[in-house]
């Protein structure tokens, strides 16, 4: 993947006293913005996320923060989310399917990545809870339906638009996310992987070349 590195906007903000997730997001973004939630922690990384990642979008492209200073960005695919959303199925169809496979068509239908943009955003909600051996199966299984949607999108963009210039980096993201969450889910529910749980390095001495590998979370 063509990982890109973004510098902390606020290196020198001291901790929020809520974990390194939100610690990183809040250095990796501006002052003064609304998403801090101090009753929903979990909320306030979700968010922060898509905030962060709002930062480092362009025109046609949409651009996902995995922590650490590390983020992709692709080119919006030529279909709709409606497509998407036709094609999945109808037992994979999780509580989140209607708000935001339908109800946002009205804002985000021509701009599929959205998909993407709610998948790592909920991942990173889990991470944050993760991190602190905290529970929230709420948000475990929003960031699981992700996955099968992103699948599904994925799907979608191969049939539809099969000469789709970023396919190879598409296809490696959701992947990755996927076995991230998959990761996560087990550290999340108890299970003691033999690599442990991780915290990225919130400043890298360096803007290195990396490869996904590099700074897997979990």
């Amino acid at each position: 993947m063509n990982w890109k590195h973004c510098d902390e906007l606020r290196p020198e903000l001291p901790s929020q006293g809520f974990g390194p997730v939100i610690d990183d997001l809040e250095r990796h973004s501006n002052s003064g913005h609304p998403m801090r939630n101090r009753r929903d922690p979990g909320n306030w990384a979700h968010e922060l996320c898509h905030w962060v990642n709002s930062l480092l979008r362009v025109d046609g492209y949409n651009s996902f923060y995995v922590l650490g200073g590390r983020y992709l960005t692709l080119p919006e695919p030529k279909v709709t989310i409606e497509q998407v959303a036709d094609n999945v199925p109808a037992d994979q169809r999780g509580k989140g399917y209607k708000l935001y496979l339908v109800t946002m068509r009205r804002y985000w239908n021509n701009q599929p990545l959205y998909i993407l943009d709610e998948a790592t955003a909920y991942t990173t909600g889990l991470a944050h809870h993760v991190e602190l051996g905290q529970k929230d199966n709420s948000r475990m299984m929003s960031a699981n339906e992700f996955v099968v949607y992103s699948r599904v999108l994925l799907e979608t963009v191969k049939r539809l638009v099969p000469s789709y210039v970023d396919m190879p980096d598409l296809e490696e993201y959701i992947n990755w996310n996927a076995g991230r969450v998959a990761s996560l889910t087990r550290c999340h529910n108890g299970e003691r992987l033999v690599k442990p749980p991780v915290t990225p390095e919130i400043k890298p001495a360096v803007k290195p070349t990396v490869k996904p590998d590099d700074f897997k979370l979990y």
